[in-house]
């Protein structure tokens, strides 16, 4: 199946393809990483903003800023009528006055600034659109609009226009021309046309142009424009000079998945389907050697001696690319399974804000089956799973809470954790077991009431159950005049119903008498017999025999910033700071090799291993002998710890099947031993 993309050069549109899911194997272990719950179908970029349409509905990305917007109305599950100003968007094309074009299931719209807002004008009704290119005036010139049935130009005085000549086929690109009001116009099995005012011709000297799908048509640093796409399983080019059209086929295999133009070149993104890369596209000289890896284009006519070549470029984008879009200076695709990321030099940078993370700093994840995890990344709802595939789903929460949180007990049950708003408090459900999802699955157990301020809204930090029952959960509040702080943590007997809010209690305040004064900023637990630990934003704090001990930088702390604690790969405790790990050797804590990474979140599998989440990706650290008390850790090799996932990594949590699942700022990645 096709995913028809926009891709922004001056406004102009782009089409790539797709395949199946992509699974990394790295160290022994199978990687898969998810952003979204489906593909990217339309993208444009024109700096310092970047437009995306997928699932999650429309987004907006100030690159400059390094922040995102959601536009317009999210998808609902309860939404019959979607949105058609922001979901299920095919086409996306930016012009040089501000505006966003874009095309949903039945009309064309323009987003453009109002204020310090975006406003929305429905243009008109048309369905089926798959392509669309503004002009350099589009209010004067208009919107090119590319359907299944031909091609229209969109005009402010007389609406939608047919162009004659593409009355036919299914368009399936738009490259607006040098002078900002013609555009070159690819098609589905009909060849390549041009097109300005109401009339479109087909580009019919030399070679004629047989593509199953025109993936995209762009400029060679020679000034050569070039339509590439596939036939059959057989990647093709075709070089329109002035001589006539001149066709070039790759191996079979070399699928194309888009052609752009950037800094002044073509870059081809061709390969395998489903793990094309990009590029640098130009004819080879007579006597030229094609550089090593290249992609080779050989003459579909025999009897010419041209040849063109797909030269490696040192780039790197994400499997399944489903759009592709060229800042001019910058790459930018679009794909099926991990949202929108940015071409780099060895690893894609994909951006925040993708549809499965949010701004999420947290996962929790509870399993029933292998195939049957439920997921949480704070809110606002929880996710299931079967690793590759995720759906939207409630857990028992009350009408408009918000799921915050999963714990799972020694027995395998899970439990959800929502946050009420009118008036605060959290529920607690509980999964009643067995493989169906019905009425009754999810069964509430506590509700129990918090005290917040007006408007104040919650998160989970962590969720846990203590080896007696206890259901312990971290909060953070914000809203209510001031930024998140933390809240402590409530601790809820889930046998008696009894709970107890643990935080710093208030001058005024007269405290429960099982209350703890611990930290507000509290980020992880850890039960340890009749002791207790905790991270938090402040230090390591103890609770033991009735006494609270906390551990801060001025008693030899690394960094105060702890995210997590759990037992270290030589059996001792171990904590992740913002300044790397630190290990407890009865005494103290101590810094555990030289590696100053950033360590966010720490979980250990029955096997022993110890995983990572720093901001140098997600490590693994193979159990070994406990050195003897107060010595260093000379055999843990923290600093060369394998990498099993690269990138910056968030937190990371150890299911009861032994797998790994990490949180990074825009995928969740699942770990699985072969």
């Amino acid at each position: 199946m096709l995913w028809v993309g926009v891709l922004a050069t001056s406004g102009g549109c782009r089409a790539a393809a797709t395949s199946k899911p992509a699974v990394a194997p790295s160290r022994g272990f199978d990687v898969v990483e998810r952003g979204e719950t489906g593909p990217i179908t339309a993208l444009a970029v024109a700096p310092p903003f970047l437009w995306a349409a997928g699932p999650a509905g429309l987004r907006r990305w100030d690159l400059k800023a390094g922040e995102y917007e959601p536009v317009g109305d999210p998808p609902r599950e309860d939404h019959d009528a979607p949105n058609a100003a922001a979901v299920g968007i095919t086409s996306i094309a930016l012009d040089d006055e501000g505006g966003a074009w874009v095309a949903g299931p039945k009309e064309l719209g323009r987003w453009a600034p109002v204020k310090d807002a975006l406003g929305y004008e429905p243009k008109g009704a048309n369905s089926g659109i798959t392509a669309l290119a503004a002009c350099r005036r589009p209010l004067q010139d208009g919107v090119w609009v590319g359907t299944t049935e031909g091609l229209v130009r969109f005009d402010e005085g007389r609406g939608f226009v047919r162009v004659a000549g593409l009355r036919d086929g299914s368009v399936t690109s738009l490259s607006l021309d040098d002078d900002g009001r013609g555009v070159w116009v690819g098609t589905r099995a009909h060849g390549v046309f041009r097109a300005d005012g109401d009339a479109g011709r087909e580009v019919t000297s030399g070679d004629s142009i047989a593509l199953d799908t025109v993936a995209g048509i762009a400029k060679t640093a020679n000034g050569t424009r070039v339509a590439a796409g596939s036939f059959g399983d057989e990647g093709r080019i075709y070089a329109l000079t002035m001589a006539g059209t001149e066709g070039f086929r790759a191996p079979v295999g070399q699928h194309v998945a888009g052609l752009v133009e950037l800094n002044g070149e073509s870059v081809l993104l061709v390969g395998r389907r489903g793990e094309e890369q990009p590029h640098l596209l130009r004819p080879l000289g007579a006597a030229e050697f094609p550089p090593p890896g290249s992609v080779r284009f050989v003459p579909i006519a025999r009897d010419r001696g041209t040849r063109w070549v797909a030269v490696p470029m040192p780039l790197r984008v994400p499997p399944e690319v489903t759009a592709v879009a060229s800042s001019g200076e910058e790459l930018w695709v679009g794909t099926r399974h991990v949202g929108v990321a940015r071409a780099a030099a060895n690893l894609p940078k994909p951006l925040p804000g993708s549809e499965l993370v949010g701004d999420a700093e947290r996962l929790f994840v509870g399993c029933l089956t292998r195939a049957r995890c439920y997921v949480v990344t704070e809110g606002p709802g929880a996710w299931l799973t079967d690793g590759d595939r995720y759906r939207r789903v409630h857990v028992g929460e009350p009408p408009s809470a918000d799921v915050i949180a999963l714990a799972t007990d020694a027995r395998g049950t899970v439990y959800a954790i929502s946050a009420e708003s009118q008036p605060p408090a959290l529920a607690v459900t509980k999964h009643s077991g067995g493989a169906s999802e019905g009425p009754g699955t999810w069964q509430t157990v506590q509700r129990v009431p918090l005290e917040l301020r007006a408007k104040q809204t919650v998160k989970a930090t962590f969720a846990a159950l203590s080896p007696g029952g206890a259901l312990w959960v971290g909060l953070r509040v914000s809203g209510g005049g001031g930024e998140a702080v933390g809240h402590g943590a409530v601790e809820i007997d889930l046998a008696s119903g009894h709970s107890v809010e643990h935080r710093p209690i208030r001058p005024d305040e007269h405290a429960a008498p099982d209350a703890l004064p611990l930290p507000a900023d509290l980020t992880g637990i850890r039960f340890e017999g009749s002791t207790t630990w905790y991270a938090a934003i402040g230090g390591i704090s103890r609770w033991q025999e009735g006494q609270l001990r906390t551990w801060s930088e001025n008693d030899g702390l690394a960094s105060e910033l702890v995210h997590a604690i759990d037992r270290g790969a030589d059996g001792t405790l171990w904590a992740a700071t913002s300044q790397g790990l630190v290990r407890f050797d009865g005494k103290d804590w101590r810094p555990l090799g030289a590696s100053e990474m950033a360590a966010r979140g720490l979980a250990r599998d029955a096997k022993g291993r110890l995983w990572i989440a720093s901001n140098t990706g997600l490590r693994v650290i193979e159990p070994v002998s406990a050195p003897a008390s107060g010595a260093p850790a000379a055999s843990l090799d923290v600093e060369h710890a394998p990498v099993i996932v690269a990138g910056d990594m968030r937190d990371v949590t150890v299911d009861g099947f032994g797998r790994a699942w990490a949180l990074s700022p825009s995928t969740i990645a699942l770990v699985s031993e072969r």
